[in-house]
């Protein structure tokens, strides 16, 4: 995957160009981009065709690992990835850990790993366990696993161990990822 920056404003914001993609490498993306959300690898309340008439066949797709925690062995057996999955397999898939859709409760992350919320209840992501569903679900990219449960009220103490769990997991995650034969 290949990101390029075309432009930056004084404000911040950019504009550039997403390609390189395993699953689309002729396809480039302009952003800012925005993604399709998904619920268990479809997107809410639309067939695939009528999902094709209202956004472009290539637009990707956001996918929150949170669905499919307690799916890992199927994805594992099924060796091609939740995109082809979910019968999705012109778009792209970027792994995100919580559904962006959905409030996830505060004060239940640790230095285990993330809480997540799925059908059954509360499940504890660890890297290893993130990064053995991100090698099943075969993402063209992928949130690195941090505790983001600081809301703009957290004390310092709370911002201190969510940044010292957050480098404990990429750090994990990134070993993980480099020694991974997928």
């Amino acid at each position: 995957m290949k990101f390029v920056v075309e432009h930056v404003s004084k404000g911040g914001g950019r504009l550039g160009r997403l390609s390189g993609l395993c699953s689309q490498p002729d396809s480039i993306h302009s952003t800012p981009l925005s993604l399709i959300s998904t619920k268990g690898g479809s997107a809410p309340h639309l067939t695939q065709d009528v999902l094709h008439l209202v956004a472009l066949r290539e637009a990707p797709l956001c996918i929150p690992a949170q669905h499919f925690i307690e799916h890992v062995n199927v994805l594992q057996s099924f060796k091609k990835g939740v995109a082809h999955f979910a019968a999705l397999q012109s778009h792209s898939v970027g792994f995100v850990v919580q559904d962006p859709a959905t409030v996830t409760p505060s004060g239940y992350n640790d230095k285990q790993g993330v809480s997540t919320w799925t059908y059954t209840g509360r499940r504890t992501l660890t890297a290893q366990s993130y990064m053995q569903l991100v090698e099943a679900a075969r993402p063209d990219w992928y949130e690195a696993l941090s505790d983001a449960d600081t809301p703009p009220t957290a004390s310092k103490k709370r911002l201190s161990k969510s940044l010292n769990n957050s480098k404990l997991y990429v750090d994990s995650c990134f070993h993980h990822h480099t020694q991974s034969q997928v």
